[in-house]
């Protein structure tokens, strides 16, 4: 039975599925999701709304009751959610005459001093901010052609053409344009939070600003949560301070991030991640603990980065082995505490006394607590970390289009034990076919269980 091509049966059991429970890990990147049947919910718009940066509104439905939350009360309501150390006074300057020039070179700045007085690293580790308003970032998960104005970024990550990777990228904001409404201007910054949420599965807590002429707004992405923001005018005492806790974490996000996750050197345009499991094993009659690296597991699908903040990684390679099951695919998602039903036990339940063919069985389970600094807004959720597998190959590659012909017409004709359907852009089929079944064929192949891949 091969393990060359896992298959993934991720089926999100909270709020929103995701398109796809099952996914051959050739391909790259996950395709744009197909656009609903269903009208968008109405949106006004202003005359000058760009379609890239408004495209989030149309695939996920912006709510301003889920993505906007209570905003922080003043500055150091602010500081003390970041949690950053006491820096003393920090000076910076924000010329009326020229505003979007002075904050580059003040951000910038800042970023130097932190970088020599707190970490020390070699110049190629030195955040920078540059004006992208005209540059895509590379290698989302879904594709976007969204494009920030502002981008943080170690400078080493970035390319000649000033673009970088979303996975690379450690701050997005907005500069507002002329001609757009305030509303839409912070749509706009919420959208950078969505998909740095999206693309970094690292980062509890995304960061993004919205920069006008008059006033700066801070706002964080809290996954599984939303939108908390923070709006100052550029001429008050308390922005620099602000501003340099904001770069601080671009360097350490500390408690905002996951540190079980750690981003490969990127090879092929295609961004991959090493995470590390903390493994419950029994030894001698007692279980003990022990760190399992799973490197080179590829971003395949990610989704509500508000809600059920669900992520899906699949191996380029054969697997890595938990307690002597090959561990194909990890799953993080963000789910209610306190539900009747929980993913874990179900997919232990159908698995229990006997494996049953086209269902994704459970490799590894953990329950992940966010940080104690979200503890205060009862977000009431809890992230759980699924390692599944399921064995088999794809339908293209059975060598011979005789053979191909002989497994499609086994599925036709129902000669199978099980089959599970997934509708997406393609249809995936997991097949398997009782032994008894190959008294009545001349396949060879009916004796084997498979995963078909047939189109709609």
């Amino acid at each position: 039975m091969s393990t060359e091509h896992p298959i993934v049966a991720a089926h999100a059991p909270v709020d929103r599925s995701p398109p796809s429970p099952t996914m051959a890990t050739e391909r790259p990147i996950t395709p744009p999701p197909a656009r609903s049947s269903q009208q968008p919910s109405p949106i006004k718009q202003g005359p000058f709304d760009a379609e890239h940066k408004l495209e989030q509104v149309q695939h996920w439905g912006y709510r301003k009751e889920t993505h906007q939350k209570a905003d922080f009360e003043n500055a150091n309501d602010l500081l003390k959610f970041l949690g950053t150390p006491e820096f003393g006074e920090v000076v910076g300057e924000f010329s009326a005459a020229n505003r979007k020039k002075t904050f580059f070179k003040t951000a910038n700045s800042m970023s130097e001093s932190i970088n020599k007085k707190y970490f020390k690293q070699p110049p190629s580790r030195l955040v920078v901010f540059k004006d992208t308003e005209n540059k895509v970032p590379r290698g989302h998960v879904t594709d976007t052609q969204c494009r920030p104005d502002i981008t943080a970024a170690f400078e080493a990550d970035f390319n000649g053409n000033d673009t970088t990777f979303w996975s690379c990228i450690r701050m997005a904001g907005e500069w507002a344009s002329k001609g757009t409404s305030r509303e839409d201007q912070e749509r706009k910054a919420i959208s950078y939070l969505h998909y740095l949420l999206l693309a970094r599965p690292d980062l509890y807590v995304a960061q993004s600003v919205l920069a006008s002429e008059d006033s700066i707004m801070f706002l964080v992405g809290i996954g599984g949560f939303g939108v908390r923001r923070l709006k100052i005018r550029w001429d008050d005492k308390e922005l620099p301070k602000l501003l340099y806790a904001f770069i601080y974490l671009t360097y350490n996000p500390g408690h905002f991030a996951d540190p079980s996750y750690t981003l490969d050197p990127i090879v092929d345009d295609r961004p991959t991640w090493t995470i590390a499991l903390e493994v419950e094993s029994p030894v001698g009659g007692v279980t003990t603990e022990r760190c399992v690296t799973c490197p080179n597991f590829l971003p395949l699908y990610a989704s509500s980065p508000f809600e059920t903040r669900t992520h899906v990684l699949a191996t380029k390679g054969e697997g890595v082995n938990v307690n002597r099951k090959k561990l194909t695919v990890l799953k993080d998602q963000v789910c209610r505490t306190g539900r009747r039903f929980a993913e874990h036990e179900i997919l232990g339940r159908v698995h229990d006394p006997k494996r049953v063919p086209g269902v994704v069985e459970l490799v590894y389970h953990k329950e992940i607590g966010l940080p104690s600094q979200l503890e205060d807004l009862r977000i009431g959720r809890m992230k759980h970390r699924h390692g599944l597998r399921q064995l088999g190959s794809p339908f293209a590659s059975i060598p011979t289009v005789k053979e191909m012909l002989k497994v499609a017409f086994d599925t036709v004709e129902g000669s199978v034990l099980a089959v599970s359907v997934f509708t997406s852009t393609d249809v995936f089929c997991s097949v398997t076919v009782p032994e008894d079944a190959a008294k009545h064929s001349s396949s060879r192949h009916q004796c084997r269980e498979r995963h078909v891949r047939t189109p709609k």
